[in-house]
């Protein structure tokens, strides 16, 4: 039998663990730690720059290369025969020469003779032609007299006239006038002279050569030069054609330049054709442009034949567009704004791309402030700070604008020190 003692320990001894230990659990958290709430952390923002967008004008450039050509090559070559006897100072190899200069002499005695020759016998054919004529004369006037004689005369026949004898005199002058022009053409063909301004690319025939007929003497080069500039066939609607075709516009539609010696040279060009057709598979098309050695150069080191030129071809101008950095464009056609510090991406219409610009039509109205720095993966509203905008430093702008307020009155006063050791300005 359980005793009185052992039921109150059972009853008792429960309740004191429960009393003690909501006796903890309060002390517990009365005497908690107060928990400090953390500030808000601010919302991290990007350093960006920017530009405001400007409409105006842009000149449109297609860049382009290629290799120096003569406009003219040709090989002089001897139409008569005969040893060289005499050779000008322009015959030589790189030697320069105008049209009509005299280069080479071929031995002009033989044919000296033969315009003598030739000479003599036009005189004896003038001769034959006057007598023979002389008696055409004599027998027409013989025929009227006997014909006046009889009463039923007809006409006289051509033999009793010598209208034949006549005509063939007529035409010994005329052979022998040919002959005569023949022998002055071929004595001036002894000398061989320049068809065309230009300069001597090589010499075959020196003193003492004998020369025939077809044998070459020189390949020549005219003094106008020109380049083959190939440029895409998509770009064609964006060539100022009409310009190209003007023959009296300024030839300053092409720049091209060389490097010498680690020294920019540039000449100024003009396109004077193209080509017919499409290249199938570059699918380009070839600009001629044209140099002539008579313009003011910018330098003194003449562009010769063979040298490797780039050039940077004008295009037509495109008014009322927008020009931007090539860097402002992101995905191949939109650009990021910046909206009270936030960004937003905005699709533009682009007409006009090349490594250093973007040339944009509309997406984007004159004002607008569009990041040109390059970002990784944002997203619309990324917050943003602008750092440089146009160029301007737009954090250090305050410090600059005390600076130059300080400046500026330090200009027009005279600074003094107070009893504190400050210094003062009095105006």
């Amino acid at each position: 039998m359980v005793s009185g003692s052992t039921r109150v320990k059972k009853v008792v001894l429960p309740l004191t663990v429960l009393v003690i230990t909501a006796g903890i659990l309060y002390g517990l958290s009365y005497f908690k730690p107060e928990v400090k709430k953390r500030a808000q952390r601010p919302e991290p923002a990007l350093q960006v720059e920017t530009i405001t967008a400007v409409s105006g004008d842009y000149q449109t450039i297609f860049p382009s290369r290629g290799l120096i050509n003569p406009q003219i090559e040709s090989t002089l070559a001897a139409e008569v025969s005969g040893t060289v006897v005499a050779v000008s100072e322009h015959f030589r190899k790189g030697a320069r020469f105008q049209q009509g200069d005299w280069l080479i002499t071929i031995d002009p005695r033989d044919y000296q003779v033969e315009v003598k020759l030739a000479q003599a016998n036009l005189n004896q054919a003038q001769l034959a032609q006057e007598e023979e004529q002389a008696r055409a004369d004599q027998a027409l006037r013989d025929w009227k007299r006997l014909a006046g004689s009889l009463p039923n005369a007809s006409e006289p026949p051509d033999l009793v006239l010598r209208k034949p004898q006549l005509a063939a005199a007529e035409a010994e002058l005329v052979s022998a006038q040919a002959q005569l022009e023949k022998a002055k053409l071929d004595l001036e063909r002894t000398q061989l002279r320049a068809p065309f301004d230009g300069f001597v690319l090589a010499q075959s025939a020196d003193l003492g050569h004998y020369l025939s007929p077809g044998n070459a003497v020189a390949e020549l080069a005219g003094s106008v030069l020109e380049v083959s500039l190939p440029i895409s066939a998509s770009w064609r609607s964006m060539l100022d054609w009409g310009a190209f075709q003007d023959q009296n516009a300024d030839a300053s539609q092409v720049l091209l330049s060389t490097e010498q010696r680690s020294q920019s040279l540039m000449w100024s060009a003009r396109i004077v054709r193209y080509s017919g057709t499409v290249d199938g598979q570059s699918r380009q098309i070839q600009l001629i442009a044209e140099v002539t050695p008579n313009q003011k150069q910018t330098t003194q080191w003449p562009l010769l034949p063979g040298d490797f030129v780039t050039a940077n071809i004008e295009g037509k101008v495109l008014s009322n567009v927008i020009t931007l950095p090539r860097q402002a464009l992101v995905d191949g056609g939109y650009v990021w704004k910046v909206v009270e510090q936030r960004l937003q991406k905005q699709a533009v219409g682009v007409i006009w791309r090349d490594e250093n610009v973007v040339v944009i039509r509309d997406g984007i109205q004159v004002g607008e402030e569009i990041n040109t720095t390059p970002l990784g993966n944002v997203i619309t509203g990324t917050k943003v700070t602008v750092m440089l905008r146009d160029g301007q430093d737009l954090q250090n702008k305050p410090q600059r604008d005390v600076e130059n307020g300080l400046k500026a009155k330090n200009s027009i006063a005279v600074p003094q020190s107070n009893d504190d050791g400050e210094l003062r300005a009095d105006l």
